[in-house]
């Protein structure tokens, strides 16, 4: 039994490590090697030369394509050029890589205001809410650290509640209690993780992206995407990425008519 749980314990404990020390995208990678460049881009943005300050953009985007501010001056400069769907996407990697945004946000807000016949999105129920933004609110590293501790703190319950059984009360009900803390906490840092690798989101780039009912160019067209729409994305077949729209439908899209967040 207990080589059972050490080996388990020592499984766990890699994944942790593995989470900790790799694996997680960088959610702030640094311009400054890159300062006169970010500077020219700026620059241009702000003497209203957009066209030229997204060519730089974009060549900046290629060695910190993790940079969430990057990301956020990109779909300004969508916006200010009037296509809604790259603007969304770039607002939206620019969230996913730091929520905290409130600029990004409003400007999202004000991208989305711009969308011709929008989708109306359905409330996802209260739980659904909670547990996303319980994801969201904390980082896969503050996930996988708070694991690492309750692990440790596991591991000493165990050799005290065996070898200094006085010095601990009941040392069994503090192991149950240590053991379920800690497979919720294995839960949300593997989810947390999954999250930052992929947001499962993508947004149509195009006008009328068609919605089928089959992953296939001769299938049955079900509806019309507009141009910027959110998606939640699954998963792909034949050049066509299975999908749910904010209302809940589902149904196929061509990777052609949109970009993955």
């Amino acid at each position: 039994m207990w080589r059972r749980f050490n080996s388990g314990c020592n499984l766990i404990l890699q994944i942790v490590l593995f989470s900790l020390l790799s694996g997680v995208p960088a959610k702030a990678t640094t311009l400054r090697a890159d300062s006169a460049r970010w500077q020219l881009a700026n620059q241009l943005y702000h003497t209203k030369n957009y066209d030229s300050a997204l060519q730089v953009y974009h060549a900046l985007l290629t060695r910190h394509h993790n940079n969430a501010q990057l990301h956020y001056n990109l779909g300004n400069t969508y916006y200010r050029l009037n296509q809604v769907g790259k603007s969304i996407l770039h607002y939206e990697k620019s969230l996913h890589l730091n929520g905290n945004n409130k600029q990004a946000k409003d400007n999202l807000q004000l991208a989305k205001n711009r969308i011709q016949s929008p989708i109306q999105d359905l409330t996802p129920i209260f739980f659904v809410r909670w547990w996303d933004h319980l994801v969201a609110a904390v980082s896969p590293n503050t996930w996988a650290l708070v694991l690492l501790l309750t692990f440790i703190s596991l591991l000493a319950l165990i050799y005290f509640g065996r070898a200094h059984r006085k010095l601990i009360p009941h040392p069994g009900r503090w192991i149950s209690f240590n053991v379920v803390v800690f497979a919720f906490l294995s839960i949300m840092t593997w989810v947390s993780y999954l999250s930052a690798v992929d947001s499962g989101r993508a947004v149509v780039i195009v006008p009328g992206g068609a919605f089928l009912d089959a992953p296939k160019a001769n299938g049955k067209v079900v509806g019309s995407l507009p141009e910027g729409t959110v998606i939640r994305v699954y998963t792909e077949e034949n050049n066509f990425i299975q999908a749910k729209l904010p209302n809940g439908r589902m149904g196929w899209v061509a990777l052609t008519t949109i970009e993955k967040v």
